[in-house]
């Protein structure tokens, strides 16, 4: 028998205005969270790119530096993340099926 409930988080007008709906997480934390993510995908690009034969990095040392300190941007953030036990937390609209 179907249980109807109301729903958690309010509908938003706006559907780019949903981050901010969620209790604790501010549009600020949002954009962190993509700046991470957009660090760590430069960087593993960078490996790739460099893996495959096509960056020397003695001729392309100011690329190799970026890569770098985009590497640490990202693995900075994951270890916080980490730390604070940031992994664990679960969106409270997540569905569950139960299997």
């Amino acid at each position: 028998m179907p249980v109807w409930r109301q729903p958690t988080v309010p509908k938003a007008d706006k559907p780019w205005d949903v981050s901010a709906t969620y209790p604790g997480q501010s549009r600020w934390r949002a954009a962190l969270a993509m700046l991470l993510s957009v660090c760590g995908g430069l960087a593993v690009m960078y490996l790739f790119v460099y893996n495959v034969g096509g960056v020397d990095p003695l001729e392309a040392g100011w690329l190799s530096v970026i890569a770098l300190v985009l590497a640490l941007v990202w693995l900075s953030g994951f270890v916080y993340r980490h730390r604070t036990g940031a992994l664990k937390v679960q969106r409270a609209d997540r569905e569950r099926r139960g299997f």
